[in-house]
């Protein structure tokens, strides 16, 4: 049986149609922010494909995190700077949940975001 292979825009779109489709009805369109760069050449290298930001409850007030995902198809290759920014921002101490992920699916990047820190049922981690 032939596997559907997916281009590398082709999960970005299935990342930011969850991200608007599930994910902002869910939790409010208000608190789910992304960013993709279509021109890649005026970005720094290395910088990944999308920047997510959620606002999530978290106690009385609210928390954002910051996710940087860089997309990879199956083969696909991180080219140094790649690797350099996302040891960078996995090495980041700070108060703000920021995260670096590599993802070669939409079913990895909401396994290693933990679902963008919702469960799998869209239900607040820490209810």
């Amino acid at each position: 049986m032939n596997e559907l292979k997916l281009t590398e825009r082709q999960i970005q779109k299935q990342i930011t149609d969850y991200l608007d489709k599930v994910l902002a009805p869910r939790i409010g369109a208000e608190n789910v922010y992304w960013y993709h760069t279509e021109l890649s050449y005026r970005s720094k290298k290395g910088f990944p494909d999308l920047t997510i930001m959620i606002k999530i409850p978290q106690g009385q007030g609210k928390v954002i995190t910051n996710y940087y995902i860089e997309v990879k198809t199956e083969k696909g290759r991180i080219t140094k700077e790649q690797q350099e920014f996302y040891d960078w921002v996995n090495d980041i101490n700070t108060d703000i949940y920021t995260k670096s992920f590599i993802v070669r699916s939409l079913d990895e990047c909401l396994e290693q975001t933990n679902y963008f820190g919702f469960s799998k049922e869209l239900k607040w981690i820490n209810e």
